[in-house]
């Protein structure tokens, strides 16, 4: 589709003023033209000057005002209406009494609903009494008989514990003394129990050396300390000799005194170097300990297991025999116990399940249920009767009236403080619009002020055949002018350009080469030529352009092509060529 189609289907009714205004202007310029006496180079007097202007794109629309906060107050009683509250305009608060319904037959059907309750409960809650009492006297019997036949079981299941036991022991009596014996003669067991003899000789010897050791350096830490002592108490005498010469005896005592605190000290030494060593050694005999007992225990468990089982199944045979009899008995008796419970269960279960059906069947016949619940509607409806606002507002609408039956919507409660605006967009300009939009708008009870709104919402679907799309327009700011149904003119703007260049529609055209351009004059204001130009954005009559040559005060033709002229034969007027 060429653009020229395009904008003649967005834009038929500003293409139809257009040409009517053409039409007019073309006849002042052939009047104007008569009168001059005509030409053969006439100016051109349909052109534009450009100057610099803000462009915007814009939808003009149709819309209403409209609350943000609508509620309609229903009822689904078909009562008579016997009181009106409200009338339209007033302004209402949340729970505030709007309108009362007829109640008489609620009060009746309460009344009713009553007294037939009364006299049903009483028969069926002791039906029910019965068949409860019913049922747990079944499951107590089932109780009571699985405990006396868990008990026989239990009681069999220790009988043939105690039989097993006893033949174990006689088993084991005759069984343990050979087994013993066999074990401590076994060559295995007696090579092992000698190493770990040997091994626990060497820890005793080791440990009897280490507590020699010990005791001599606790001795030779004694000597260090008296000779310590000495020391200190020549140390004293020198402090206090009177001449020289015993000064000089006494420092030679001292010198012979720490000689001999030098050799204890250094026997210390030694004899804690010579400890730790044993001690070294001791805990390696320890290892050596260990693992003997170690591997003495693992052959005696062996060897005794071998010998054990040997024995005692050979001593288990000679016994069995006499037990033979009673492990049979005991078990018969143990499975004849354990049949007996199954059995009882499955008797006493079936009592249960049976007396929970009858349990179910009365209160499955209860009619008390079905006229409680008939009584909590009629309760309900009663309090329904009486109709509250659900919220706060204005009222705005009142469709029900006093003394006839209500039916379904009865008021209209609107916020009067919060208002927007609700408009239809064409099918074809709705991909144009986008949330955040700014928006101007006019009503006629606001006069020639401008207010201003921004889009808030798009409708999903279409609300018609037509492809009309609902848009709400959000009001920036209040104005106690404005009321709820009130007609508004909006334009929505698409794009603006402040401070941009823009020719008519039709000045725009290409030249031979296929270049975009518009025709401008020359100072005589008869010669043309081509300005090539950037198309940039368009609205309903004006083109953005730019280039190189497009400055202010450049004189453009607004329609070279005389798109505008109805009729060949007529004289050029102001869009004509």
């Amino acid at each position: 589709m060429s653009r020229f189609s395009l904008f003649l289907g967005r834009h038929r009714k500003g293409l139809v003023i257009l040409i009517v205004v053409a039409l007019v202007a073309g006849i002042g310029s052939a009047v104007f033209l008569t009168r001059q006496g005509g030409s053969t180079a006439k100016p051109e007097t349909n052109v534009t000057v450009l100057k610099q202007k803000d462009l915007d794109r814009v939808i003009t629309t149709k819309g209403v005002v409209q609350s943000t906060d609508t509620h309609t107050v229903y009822t689904q009683l078909a009562y008579k209406v016997t009181e009106l509250a409200v009338e339209v305009g007033d302004k209402v608060a949340a729970g505030d009494f709007l309108a009362q319904l007829d109640t008489r037959d609620i009060a009746q059907s309460i009344a009713d609903l009553e007294k037939t309750l009364g006299t049903t409960s009483s028969l069926q809650s002791a039906q029910i009494s019965q068949a409860q009492r019913n049922v747990a006297n079944a499951k107590d019997q089932l109780a009571l008989d699985t405990k006396t036949y868990q008990d026989a079981i239990d009681e069999a299941a220790k009988d043939i514990e105690r039989l097993k036991h006893e033949a174990d022991d006689k088993a084991s009596g005759s069984a343990g003394p050979a087994a013993d014996a066999a074990v401590a003669s076994n060559t295995k067991v007696v090579n092992a129990r000698a190493v770990v003899s040997a091994a626990q000789t060497a820890v005793n010897s080791k440990q009897a050396e280490i507590n020699a050791l010990e005791a001599d350096i606790v001795s030779a830490e004694s000597l260090v300390t008296a000779k310590e002592v000495e020391i200190a108490v020549k140390n004293a005498e020198i402090l206090a000799a009177a001449t020289p010469e015993e000064v000089t005896t006494l420092q030679a005592e001292l010198d012979v005194l720490e000689d001999e605190l030098a050799d204890l000290e250094s026997e210390v030494t030694s004899l804690k170097a010579a400890l730790e060593t044993k001690r070294s050694d001791l805990a390696t005999l320890k290892i050596a300990l260990d693992q003997a007992q170690s591997d003495y225990d693992n052959i005696y468990e062996d060897v005794e297991d071998d010998i054990w089982e040997d024995e005692f199944e050979e001593a288990y045979d000679d016994v069995y025999d006499t037990y033979a009899t009673a492990f049979v008995t005991k078990y018969n008796l143990y499975d004849q116990a354990v049949k007996n419970l199954e059995n009882i269960q499955r008797s006493n279960n079936l009592t249960i399940q049976s007396r929970n059906d009858a349990l179910t069947n009365t209160k499955l016949s209860d009619s008390t249920t079905s006229i409680e619940s008939q009584l909590t509607t009629a309760r309900n409806n009663l309090e329904d009767a009486t109709v509250t606002a659900p919220v706060s507002g204005t009222i705005t609408e009142v469709l029900a009236t006093l003394g006839v039956r209500a039916n379904g919507a009865m008021f209209v409660i609107q916020d009067t403080e919060s208002l927007e605006l609700s408009t239809t967009v064409a099918e074809y300009d709705i991909p144009l619009i986008k949330e955040g939009q700014a928006v101007q708008f006019t009503t006629d009870a606001t006069g020639s002020d401008i207010l201003s709104g921004t889009v808030d919402r798009i409708s999903p679907t279409a609300i018609n055949t037509d492809g009309d799309f609902t848009v709400t327009v959000r009001i920036d700011q209040p104005d106690e002018r404005l009321r709820i149904g009130m007609n508004a003119k909006l334009t929505i703007v698409l794009e603006s350009r402040p401070a941009t260049i823009a020719v008519p529609y039709d000045a725009i055209t290409t030249n031979a080469a296929g270049q975009t351009i518009v025709m401008a004059l020359r100072e005589d204001g008869v010669t043309r030529y081509e300005v090539p130009v950037t198309v940039g954005m368009e609205t309903d009559y004006f083109v953005e352009i730019s280039g190189p040559e497009v400055q202010p005060g450049l004189v453009v033709l607004n329609d070279p092509e005389g798109k505008n002229v109805a009729n060949s034969s007529m004289p050029a007027g102001p869009f004509g060529g």
